[in-house]
């Protein structure tokens, strides 16, 4: 049922700098890490995947023309300057205090009359009716296994500009590249990062976001989705329908979350999982450097 709710064809796009509030100190997220001398990471929340690109404002079928809502809130809590939510220290005399950039969206509501919704919130439909996955599943995200496995250097350069340098600069070390490829061509060993990146017991203490969807549909009945996961995608989500409670590791959900989401929705680039092949560029990396680089 792997693909009862795939789209056929996703973006992540890689030309944006990443959110400020995502770059801490370790303990830390992944989200958060700038490894290679402090690399920036430039990913970009996909404001429309491809698939729908090509299905926006399409209207889809439906046996009801009762209104579906989706109304979507976020939130997040970590360390912010030194302290939650704040600046360390107070403002020094003399020294103007940068005016802050306007917060990030963090809440939205998507309407549609049954009859006319948009191919995106019948997928999301799919997924909620589609059996859930009781674990991360590697087959999930084969499309970027493929990509870090067949990656050429511009590639890997749009992802991971600090890896890149490593790899492909006049200075790079020649073995520690023949590690990388080595390293990520082992699709047992890539299927591992990932499985122990989803783990539920890795606990990042300064990275505290949650989500929460409350969908309306059509026949009457309401989903509930909450999920205050670190990883991308924020799976698993707990997921309350008809009485009945479960978790399901399915990835689309926070896909799909994302693509509804307004530009700069305060969660979008973890739903839509834009930052993963920078992440798994720099695992990799790590991997091979730690065989082939000075001991």
């Amino acid at each position: 049922m792997a693909g009862t709710c795939r789209l056929g064809v996703f973006a992540l796009r890689d030309i944006l700098p990443p959110n400020p509030r995502l770059q801490r100190t370790r303990l830390r997220s992944p989200l958060s890490r700038q490894p290679f001398g402090g690399a920036k990471l430039q990913m970009i929340f996909p404001h429309m995947l491809i698939a729908l690109v090509a299905t926006a404002g399409q209207a889809v079928p439906h046996p009801s023309g009762r209104t579906i809502e989706i109304h979507v809130k976020s939130s997040w809590e970590g360390l912010v300057g030194g302290l939650v939510g704040g600046v360390l220290g107070p403002p020094i005399r003399g020294v103007p205090v940068p005016t802050p950039p306007p917060p990030d969206p963090t809440e939205y509501t998507v309407r549609c009359n049954g009859t006319e919704c948009p191919e995106t919130v019948q997928w999301l439909i799919r997924c909620l009716e589609a059996p859930p996955k009781a674990e991360f599943q590697p087959s999930d995200l084969a499309p970027l296994i493929s990509w870090v496995q067949n990656a050429q250097p511009e590639d890997i350069q749009k992802a991971n500009s600090g890896a890149y340098h490593a790899l492909y600069s006049v200075y790079a070390s020649r073995s520690v590249r023949e590690a990388f490829d080595a390293t990520r061509a082992d699709s047992t060993l890539i299927n591992k990062i990932l499985a122990d990146y989803y783990d539920p017991r890795v606990v990042w203490s300064d990275d505290s976001p949650h989500v929460s969807a409350t969908i309306h549909l059509s026949d009457g009945s309401m989903v509930s989705l909450t999920s205050s996961a670190n990883q991308a995608f924020m799976i698993p989500w707990s997921v309350s329908r008809r009485g009945s409670e479960y978790r399901t590791y399915e990835p689309d959900i926070g896909r799909v979350l994302a693509a509804l989401a307004p530009p700069r929705f305060q969660q979008g680039d973890r739903l839509s999982g834009a930052h993963l092949k920078y992440w798994l560029v720099s695992e990799v990396f790590q991997i091979a450097f730690r065989k082939a680089g000075p001991k």
